[in-house]
């Protein structure tokens, strides 16, 4: 997952959707909310500008946690960033390039969700199950995503709607049951068991997961 920031919420909130329509779990964020936002859930953090007060610090500090890998657009390299990327940048380009970043370094790269023989990777045509698809709609995609990186923790129908879905385009908090219900009708009949578990009053996690990684 990767968490954008910019003093600019028009700027920053274009961007998350770019990766959003690549498959990538992303969230838009003001720069003074990246403390309390960031996470073991991130792989990265990218500032989409770096003109407003406070940038530097906000990346050092982030730096300093040692969870995400901090980027930034900017036509000149920065060496408060790990890594710059010019303006106009293609997002599959910034993934690649973060992906690679992580990879040479043990991390897992970004955009790759697996996890008790589900691969939900952003780079796969579908979701698999044990190498076999599985009939998601893309929206059903996003939150199996959410689900995984989350595993074993519960997700709430709140924590589904600010993660899975597009800013601009958040349903009603009650249309996740019926999401999270479809799914797990095309999951038994794919593989004969359901997909999630109720987790008491909080919400929802993956069946009898095993292990999960991280995005």
């Amino acid at each position: 997952m990767i968490l954008i920031t910019d003093s600019d919420k028009a700027r920053r909130d274009t961007v998350a959707e770019m990766f959003y329509y690549m498959g990538i779990l992303a969230r838009s964020v003001k720069p003074e909310d990246v403390m309390r936002e960031i996470g073991c859930r991130y792989s990265a953090l990218l500032f989409t500008s770096v003109d407003f007060r406070g940038a530097s610090e906000l990346a050092a500090n982030v730096r300093e946690l040692g969870m995400a890998t901090v980027a930034a657009i900017s036509d000149e390299p920065r060496e408060d960033f790990e890594l710059t990327f010019p303006r106009g940048s293609y997002s599959a380009g910034i993934v690649a390039k973060i992906s690679t970043y992580r990879a040479i370094r043990g991390l897992h790269p970004l955009g790759r969700y697996e996890c008790m023989g589900i691969d939900a990777s952003a780079d796969r045509p579908a979701p698999t199950y044990l190498g076999e698809p599985l009939p998601l709609t893309r929206t059903e995609a996003m939150i199996l995503r959410c689900l995984i990186i989350n595993y074993p923790d519960a997700v709430t129908p709140s924590d589904v709607l600010k993660y899975a879905f597009r800013g601009s385009r958040v349903p009603e908090l009650s249309s996740v049951r019926t999401h999270i219900s479809i799914m797990n009708k095309k999951f038994r009949a794919a593989t004969g068991h359901a997909l999630t578990e109720a987790a008491g009053k909080v919400g929802y996690r993956l069946y009898s997961a095993r292990t999960a990684v991280s995005v």
